[in-house]
């Protein structure tokens, strides 16, 4: 088992974002593995869009940047290590301090990882937010009832399909096992 953490760790370093990670020159070795694998977590498994690292030298981290979705807006995700503790004044410094120059954001995604890989997002901002209009979630609740329903009809119609192909191969198979059998009567 230590063998095999040992080959995936050894493979993490090999690969070409964590090679860009190092080349950032940080002293803090666990948020550079939680930055790695946030990073992984948002491009394979969320499935994030346009994503980027960037270096926070003034606080000894990475964060990344990226849009959840193709045409959402560039969000700004802070990966943290479970172990670390976080006071309130750490939140406000990681507000004022990780941002990019062309971009303006009232808050960040905090990426809290887990040892075992496990990864739990907390939007973050200054002050407070106000909630979104019911209209709004009204839009957003319809959206998703229609992008789901969607989904449902294009299973069920590909489930259908490939039922239909199954059978015309079976009856294309009958077929020919009836011509065999009659042949050679």
């Amino acid at each position: 088992m230590l063998q095999e953490e040992k080959d995936e760790r050894s493979s993490m370093y090999q690969h070409p974002k964590y090679r860009e990670i190092e080349k950032f020159q940080l002293l803090n070795e666990d948020q550079m593995k939680a930055a790695f694998l946030v990073y992984m977590d948002l491009c394979e498994d969320k499935q994030w869009w346009n994503l980027e690292l960037h270096p926070c030298c003034d606080l000894d981290l990475v964060f990344i940047s990226g849009h959840a979705a193709r045409h959402t807006p560039r969000e700004l995700v802070l990966p943290v290590p479970s172990g670390c503790s976080l006071t309130p004044g750490d939140l406000q410094n990681y507000l004022h301090s990780v941002s990019l120059e062309e971009y303006h954001t009232s808050g960040i995604t905090m990426a809290i990882m887990d040892t075992d890989s496990t990864t739990v997002y907390y939007k973050i901002s200054d002050g407070l937010v106000p909630p979104a209009s019911p209209e709004s979630t009204e839009r957003k609740k319809f959206y998703q009832t229609e992008v789901t329903n969607k989904r449902r009809l294009h299973a069920v119609a590909s489930v259908d399909k490939y039922i239909e192909k199954k059978g015309k191969i079976e009856r294309s198979n009958e077929s020919e096992i009836d011509k065999k059998v009659h042949g050679n009567d």
